[in-house]
């Protein structure tokens, strides 16, 4: 596999206008059920929907080569359902204020059941989303998230020690610590699953295969970062680019007959496409050390890594984007 070849940007890119017209239908679907969404009945159960809804427009914009101030917008509005909904989240039963861009409603949202809180995925998404948008306050503010509410999300499933370590693991690394025995204890506790047939044993094969390509691949990234392991930071993201593409076309599950490799129909997930989890750690590192990987590639845009991105002044006050087919230079 040639990492620096996207497998999907060229079919993306041969039909242009025809995707780009799809996409402002949904994202013009996405804002009017995002104005309708501030009410104390929808909000806290709406802002998840909204912040998946908004990141996966995102990823679409991105690989049409929207302009940057097209796709930021789109992001701006993931990070900021995100930051609120994990508000929320925090202030059961109070008067809270819900931002977004330029709406602020102070109201008591209507929380959720227990076993409706959020997965750590939902949480490292707010996460990456606020990184990449340069917005470090936001990524200090999730970092208050307590680990007993994902408890009552993973209710009575057996796997949920894996979650929470990787939960800790990740709230971790985005704390930018520098303390190396934090730092190698939270390695150890994400590692402790990574023998054949641990995942499996308390949860099923497919979670484990899910787990070893697209979550363990992050974690050596991480641990190259940290200088817990001897590979250098363009070794372990080159390995964690192949790695997501190996599991996508052939590993996915999928149902008798389907089509595996360049075929495969896993290959057009919008997490196949653009790889969230690798950009935000490489993003954050970036912002911390100045350091990128030696390579560049469609499935972590350097743009995105290097934080070459218009302001949230600009893109949602100053100048707001035309979301139109002239809007994105059509």
């Amino acid at each position: 596999m040639d990492i620096t070849q996207h497998h999907n940007k060229r079919h993306w890119l041969n039909k242009k206008k025809q995707h780009s017209e799809r996409l402002l239908s949904s994202i013009d679907s996405a804002n009017k059920r995002s104005k309708k969404a501030f009410t104390e009945e929808r909000i806290q159960r709406i802002a998840p929907l909204m912040l998946s809804n908004y990141w996966n427009l995102f990823t679409d914009a991105v690989m049409l080569d929207w302009p940057k101030k097209h796709c930021m917008w789109l992001l701006y509005q993931a990070t900021d359902f995100g930051r609120m909904h994990f508000r929320m989240h925090l202030s059961p039963n109070k008067l809270t204020p819900v931002e977004l861009a330029s709406e602020l409603v102070i109201l008591t949202p209507t929380p959720v059941g227990k076993h409706h809180y959020s997965s750590a995925h939902t949480w490292l998404d707010a996460a990456i989303a606020a990184t990449l948008c340069k917005e470090s306050f936001i990524v200090d503010e999730l970092q208050a998230y307590p680990v007993h509410f994902l408890d009552e999300a993973a209710g009575v499933h057996r796997n949920f020690e894996v979650h929470k370590a990787f939960f800790h693991f990740y709230k971790l690394f985005y704390s930018n610590t520098h303390d190396k025995q934090q730092q190698t204890d939270a390695l150890r506790a994400v590692m402790q699953y990574a023998e054949h047939g641990k995942i499996e044993q308390l949860t099923s094969i497919e979670a484990e295969v899910s787990f070893h390509f697209l979550e363990y691949s992050v974690v050596s990234v991480i641990a190259s970062m940290w200088k817990l392991q001897r590979s250098s930071l363009s070794d372990a993201t080159t390995e964690a680019i192949k790695a997501s593409y190996e599991y996508y076309a052939d590993l996915l599950p999928r149902e008798p007959g389907e089509p595996v490799g360049k075929d495969s129909m896993g290959l057009y997930r919008g997490s196949a496409m653009l790889l969230r989890r690798l950009l935000g750690v490489l993003a954050f590192h970036h912002q911390t050390t100045g350091e990128v990987p030696e390579f560049e590639s469609d499935y972590i845009p350097s743009w995105l890594i290097k934080g070459e991105i218009p302001s949230r002044q600009a893109v949602l006050f100053d100048s707001p984007p035309e979301f139109t087919l002239a809007g994105i230079g059509l």
